[in-house]
């Protein structure tokens, strides 16, 4: 925001933003470029009467924080064909961007694949890592630079298993390719582990979403007393469509190792979110925690 306010672009700010609001701003003031997580352009074209609406002006879209699904993709550019897509990692803990990529179709990432998060700014020194804290193609992303934050407000110990040598420990598993481009894996924290195998939600919510009529998808460990953890996915129906759950499942048979194929779907109404559109799946665990 602060490089678009020194250029002399305009901001349009608004105190709160839904998907039906942001649609009419966009054609009404001939939006450029926005930012949003994939739920909400998701969100976004299933607003009643999107299709007509003009927001062809749009042309840089940034996301992050969630699986950018092919569905969001197709619809924009036909709604925006000049749009040119920007994704992009960070966290509050680096105080700066970490990581950017621009692309205008998914042929455009490196293999196609849509877990692509770019590659690091200039300024910021990565490695990926093993549970050893030795250097590997797949692990966790730490990093270093002068704006990796001192620590938590008044919590050194959280602070300490953070940052070790200097060192930022996202938390984040990626892979790195030989070109430098980084694949988001998973949160650590939203690995499912089932059956005494690793199973990435990220994998599991990209074929869901190649599944007619899915809107949105998140995919959580549910306590299992046989798989320790079953695999388990909440999936959004787009408006007027329905789902069958065991089709669902026959699909990701399909597609998916055994292991990997969610033991049970459940359609809800919606996903739990935060204020940036975030799927809270925290929330969702301790919903099928309780059942």
């Amino acid at each position: 925001m602060t490089t678009l306010t020194q250029i002399g672009a305009t901001l349009v700010l608004a105190h709160t933003v839904d998907a039906p609001m942001a649609a009419r701003v966009i054609s009404s003031d001939q939006v450029t470029i926005m930012a949003q997580t994939p739920t909400f352009y998701l969100a976004m074209i299933a607003v009643e009467g999107f299709s007509t609406m003009d927001v062809s002006s749009l042309r840089r879209c940034l996301t992050y924080g969630g699986t950018v699904p092919k569905s969001m993709i197709d619809a924009w550019s036909v709604a925006a064909p000049e749009i040119v897509w920007g994704t992009y990692w960070g966290q509050s803990e680096l105080s700066q961007l970490g990581s950017v990529g621009w692309f205008k179709t998914l042929e455009d990432i490196p293999n196609g694949d849509p877990s692509w998060i770019g590659k690091p700014v200039p300024q910021l020194e990565i490695r990926v890592v093993d549970d050893e804290g030795v250097d590997a193609a797949e692990g966790e992303l730490i990093c270093r630079s002068p704006s990796v934050m001192l620590g938590y407000l008044k919590d050194p110990e959280k602070t300490a298993e953070t940052v070790k040598g200097g060192w930022l420990h996202t938390g984040d598993l990626v892979r790195i390719d030989e070109d430098g481009n980084l694949f988001f894996f998973d949160r650590k924290k939203d690995m499912i582990k089932t059956g005494g195998m690793n199973v990435s939600s990220v994998d599991v919510e990209r074929v869901v979403y190649q599944f007619p009529g899915v809107l949105e998808v998140a995919v959580v460990g549910a306590p299992d007393p046989y798989w320790s953890e079953a695999v388990t996915a909440c999936v959004v129906v787009k408006p007027g469509q329905t789902i069958d759950a065991d089709k669902v499942i026959a699909f990701c048979k399909e597609h998916l190792a055994s292991f990997k194929v969610p033991k049970a779907v459940h359609v809800i109404d919606a996903l739990p979110k935060d204020t940036q559109g975030k799927i809270l799946k925290r929330e969702l665990r301790k919903q099928f925690s309780n059942m």
